[in-house]
């Protein structure tokens, strides 16, 4: 079963999957939302984690994001997984 470590900057896994990543990209666009979405929420946590202070609605907001994003991986695993070669 293949995992997506971390999806870098470039919006490509790191570990090996990038080829079964690249087909669900094109040939999915289930995968191709989700991707999307996890991306978007990386960039406001990254956007966050920029900030030296925040409020504590922004630290809220921060949690509800990371577990957004693990979420959405957790699917692009199971995705992942089930695509054969």
């Amino acid at each position: 079963m293949g995992k997506i470590n971390k999806v870098n900057k470039t919006g490509k896994g790191d570990n090996g999957n990038k080829g079964k990543v690249e087909k669900l990209l094109k040939e999915s666009g289930e995968f191709r939302e989700v991707y999307n979405e996890h991306r978007e929420y990386r960039k406001k946590v990254d956007k966050l984690d920029k900030k030296a202070v925040l409020t504590n609605d922004e630290e809220v907001e921060k949690k509800k994001l990371k577990k957004l994003k693990l979420v959405l991986k957790d699917r692009m695993e199971r995705m992942l997984a089930e695509t054969c070669d």
